[in-house]
């Protein structure tokens, strides 16, 4: 695994606040786990960003080609 590869990932934060995530969206990425972001197809999975719960949405673009 690349981790030049999560620059490719798009990823959606479900919550009220979305906006506070997009800063740090670069640096959340990486907290994923590795199996779960290996997936081509969308995947969500439940985090607990500073004690906030939250599903994050993870898409693959440009890796199929």
């Amino acid at each position: 695994m690349v981790h030049s590869q999560f620059k490719k990932i798009r990823i959606e934060f479900i919550h009220m606040n979305t906006e506070v995530f997009k800063e740090n969206a670069e640096v959340s990425i990486v907290k994923f786990n590795l199996t779960v972001a290996s997936s081509k197809r969308k995947n969500c999975v439940k985090m607990n960003w500073r004690g906030v719960r939250l599903n994050a949405c993870m898409e693959w673009r440009g890796l199929a080609a």
